[in-house]
């Protein structure tokens, strides 16, 4: 078993689309993208393998594929161009950058639903994340800076060989992925997919879907990402059995709630705020890499 470099790392940006490209990806011939997520080059983690594990990680990996991973977090972490330009300098960064008002308000359901906010209107939390409130939940702040895209790509841009950083909007990745994804050297020589993947990792749709989810994904977890309550590890079968009621209340739900209730929709007022808020981000990304991040 030999350790390897990965020919491309999918960097984000979080809620942009990364998962939709890495599952077009590995239903293209010749190229394939590790399952879940690799955080080894965060920290902690970095201390507890970093790029070694990275490396061994992708050892098994047939020798004629084109292997990547991806990792939403990547772009907006600080010190991650720096650990990726120096631990493999020859692979091919993509970061897909989404429209941040979009964006920040599928991150508001996202972190609602892992329980990194308080169960609530979304349209009503981001109000009060515009405000400076919810400091007390440690990964709160992430619904909006995550979205600053300016002091990310600029970290980027000095860290990463220009030949080898790639930036996307995400609209173009997810109208056609072959023409998005077909300029990275990586995958010159592989025959990328014709087909378009079905989407993935839908959000909630209404309150009541997403009290489910939330309250299935809290479960699940040893821990509780809010207050930092750690809970009794749950066995396998418990998490089989916890998992199965899961899909099955969310099966039954979708049926319910696409037909009775209304959908999460971002109200006027509070895209008017997050268009003030990112409009330097937008501009910037549209006269530096020439993307149209407008909605």
């Amino acid at each position: 078993m030999r350790p390897r470099n990965p020919d491309f790392i999918i960097a984000g940006a979080q809620k942009s689309a990364t998962t939709f490209a890495a599952e077009y990806l590995n239903g293209s011939t010749g190229v394939l993208v590790q399952p879940g997520e690799i955080p080894w080059l965060e920290s902690p983690y970095f201390e507890a393998g970093g790029a070694s594990r990275v490396r061994y990680k992708l050892a098994n990996a047939p020798a004629d594929q084109v292997i990547g991973f991806k990792r939403a977090n990547y772009f907006t972490t600080c010190g991650i161009a720096n650990r990726i330009s120096r631990e493999f300098p020859d692979s091919d960064v993509i970061v897909i950058l989404r429209d941040p008002i979009g964006r920040a308000f599928s991150a508001t359901l996202h972190y609602i639903e892992y329980g990194h906010l308080p169960f609530g209107n979304p349209n009503q939390l981001l109000e009060e994340l515009l405000d400076g409130k919810h400091v007390d939940a440690r990964r709160a702040w992430e619904v909006l800076n995550w979205g600053r895209y300016r002091e990310h790509i600029e970290f980027m841009v000095e860290s990463v060989k220009p030949e080898r950083l790639h930036f996307m909007n995400q609209k173009d990745v997810i109208t056609d992925p072959k023409r998005a994804l077909e300029k990275v050297p990586s995958f010159a020589a592989v025959q990328l997919a014709s087909t378009v993947p079905p989407k993935v990792n839908s959000g909630a749709s209404d309150s009541v879907d997403l009290w489910l989810r939330r309250r299935m994904r809290l479960a699940l977890t040893s821990r509780d990402q809010l207050t930092g309550a750690v809970y009794a590890d749950r066995s396998s079968m418990a998490k089989l059995a916890l998992g199965t009621g899961w899909r099955f209340c969310a099966s039954l739900n979708d049926r319910v709630s696409a037909r009775t209730r209304p959908s999460f929709v971002l109200e006027p007022s509070v895209r008017e705020r997050l268009n003030d808020y990112y409009a330097e981000d937008v501009k910037y990304v549209r006269k530096m890499l020439g993307i149209d991040l407008t909605s």
